[in-house]
């Protein structure tokens, strides 16, 4: 079994486990944990996942300040800038939410890139990936808190971490490791470069989020919508930028190795 598998199986197991006893002693302490390991299971695994995949020998410490830059300097700068721009929530601010996010997610890569020796597009698609799923973390940690606030119900708000553990890592990871595995593919190992290719990958991952922002709020002007539909066609939007990253992944430089055949050579003697 894949490293990355066992990760996820034992991930799941500790979640199963601390759910179990929680509903057994109630005890209130345990709630934290558990909402906490839901956040956690994709991304890491994820991670892992990548990481085991990649020939390019990136290094965990980039991975884990990747997870840092994308959290908290990610989480803080949208709390600042976000009210700024958004005074109602209608189509069009979920829309430029999508925009902003993935510009200051971009922005952590940049200050990563600027650190670091990398400049492969797999590298940049790993970094990008590990800003995306520390962003995720720290804002499912928010939205679980928010849904406890107003719901005062533990069901519902774990309801909501499961959900948001899944499908929140997997979109925010995902956004930003394919811009930034474009922003990498373009760029040397001392500058960068944001030309039209990386633009365009920049439009095509906000319109991907910002779809994914305006699922529910369409759906939810009608009410007999039932919820299910609404996560199916958020998965449909992870399932297009996962492939999309996939592509990026399984067509980079990295990859395309031409094997050279070996011919003996026979010295006299």
């Amino acid at each position: 079994m894949r490293g990355w598998l066992r990760l996820l199986l034992l991930f799941i197991l500790l979640f199963i486990l601390s759910l179990i006893i929680f509903s057994g002693t109630e005890n209130l302490i345990l709630f934290p944990t558990v909402t906490f390991l839901s956040t956690l299971i994709f991304p890491v695994s994820y991670i892992t996942f990548l990481l085991q995949k990649d020939h390019t020998r990136i290094s965990l410490l980039a991975i884990g300040t990747g997870f840092l830059l994308g959290g908290f300097i990610g989480i803080l700068t949208t709390a600042i800038i976000e009210p700024i721009f958004i005074k109602n929530m209608n189509i069009e601010s979920l829309f430029l939410i999508g925009f902003i996010e993935e510009l200051i997610k971009l922005g952590a890569v940049l200050l990563l890139f600027t650190q670091t020796r990398y400049h492969r597009r797999n590298q940049g698609i790993l970094l990008g990936t590990s800003v995306g799923m520390g962003f995720a973390i720290l804002e499912n940690m928010g939205y679980i808190f928010l849904a406890f606030l107003q719901t005062l119900s533990f069901n519902l708000t774990l309801a909501v971490a499961i959900v948001r553990g899944i499908l929140g890592p997997l979109q925010h990871g995902t956004w930003s490791g394919i811009l930034s595995g474009f922003l990498f593919s373009q760029s040397s190992k001392k500058h960068f470069h944001f030309n039209f290719k990386v633009l365009v990958a920049y439009i095509i991952v906000s319109l991907l989020h910002g779809t994914w922002n305006t699922i529910p709020f369409i759906f939810s002007s009608n009410f007999t919508t039932p919820p299910w539909q609404i996560l199916l066609a958020q998965g449909g939007v992870t399932l297009v930028s996962i492939l999309i990253l996939g592509f990026l992944w399984n067509n980079s430089a990295e990859k395309k190795v031409t094997k050279i055949k070996h011919t003996p050579i026979f010295l006299p003697r």
